[in-house]
């Protein structure tokens, strides 16, 4: 049926980007009353510019309230401990690049689907080929249990539809098109589990 629109598939913990686990030097805080806790971070078009957040407990995705004028995006990376006798020896591992489409200046919420364990501190960079407008603000970061449709790879007709502020989904979007030969939605990253 072409009428199915899916939403999500479902836990969550939002961190502050001013109470962030590390960030650049460039990074600044900034007083703004529509954040969620009256900060938010800037600078992010500054070449290496990076915002570290570390996760307390396993999660499927990250959810990024931000804003911008202009489409902007930023490389994913997590590190973590590769040995389990030295606390020492840490892995880090690229995992794609997060979209941040222009929002006009509002917050809105843009999700990444990835496997992150407890203790894994996940990256948001901006590497050589990410184009970051300075009009981009982080306000906070969730690490979640939820799997975002609109950030899966889709496939054939699938496509991501971005419904607006009035809109029930999750995260403001959902996946449409669905019922068109071949249409398809695969969830990358995603963490052992024994239900859907």
């Amino acid at each position: 049926n072409s009428h199915v629109r899916i939403d999500n598939l479902d836990m969550t913990g939002v961190y502050e980007a001013e109470n962030a686990t590390a960030y650049s030097a460039n990074l600044v805080q900034d007083s703004e009353a529509t954040a969620s806790n009256g900060m938010s971070m800037t600078g992010f078009d500054a070449a290496g510019s990076y915002i570290t957040f570390t996760n307390k407990n396993g999660a499927s995705s990250i959810v990024v309230r931000y804003k911008t004028v202009v489409d902007s995006k930023l490389s994913v990376s997590v590190t973590y401990r590769d040995d389990v006798d030295n606390a020492n020896i840490m892995k880090t591992e690229d995992l794609g690049v997060i979209h941040f489409p222009s929002t006009g200046g509002s917050y809105r919420t843009a999700a990444f689907n990835a496997y992150i364990r407890d203790g894994m501190q996940l990256t948001l960079t901006k590497k050589v080929g990410d184009t970051v407008d300075p009009s981009l603000v982080i306000d906070n970061l969730a690490f979640s249990d939820k799997y975002e449709a609109e950030a899966a790879v889709l496939g054939g007709s699938a496509a991501a539809n971005y419904e607006g502020e009035g809109s029930t989904a999750s995260n403001k979007a959902q996946v449409i098109a669905t019922g068109g030969t071949g249409a398809s939605l695969t969830f990358d990253h995603v963490k052992a589990a024994n239900r859907l």
